[in-house]
This record gives C-alpha cells, structure tokens and sequence, in this order.
C-alpha cells in the first residue's frame, strides 16, 4: 500500500475532514493533489460511498475548502468494505 499520495490531515484540513465526515457519515480520506500510488491505492481496494445530492453538495465545498492547500478528498462507505473487482480487473 502507499501511503505518499495521503495528505497528513493537520490544521484547517484536520478540521474540515471531520466536519465532512459528520455530515456525511462516511470515511473521509485526505489525498495530495495530483498524487498517484505506486502500487495498490485505497481507491483499489476500498469500496467508495455512495453519495446524494446533498452529500455531493457538502463534499464540493469541502473540498474547495482543501484544494488551495493541495489536498483533495475521497470518500469510503461506512463501514469500510472491500471493493469488488469488475470483469478484466486485478
């Protein structure tokens, strides 16, 4: 797993994560901007949430929130699960 795509949630981004978090009821990852793993991400094995309107909503401004400090976020279902394989993949 590679951890060098994970933003250190710290500061404004910390709380912001939280927030999130809350208001969604989900897992709420931080990632670096433009980062990709080398190997196997979260995104690979992890199964993302499935998000309303709303939640879309919430997530949008939170993440504008983020963004200047070079931090996006990603959010997994609650509880975690793994994600299921499509046809072809690995």
């Amino acid at each position: 797993m590679d951890r060098l795509e994970w933003a250190l949630p710290v500061g404004t981004v910390a709380l912001v994560r939280s927030v999130t978090e809350f208001l969604l009821r989900q897992h709420v990852m931080t990632y670096r901007v433009g980062a990709r793993p080398r190997g196997r991400g979260l995104c690979q094995v992890l199964r993302s949430a499935s998000l309303s309107r709303r939640d879309r909503m919430v997530l949008a401004v939170a993440e504008r929130l983020v963004q200047r400090r070079g931090v996006c976020l990603v959010v997994y279902a609650k509880p975690l699960a793994r994600r299921v394989a499509s046809p072809g993949e690995h």
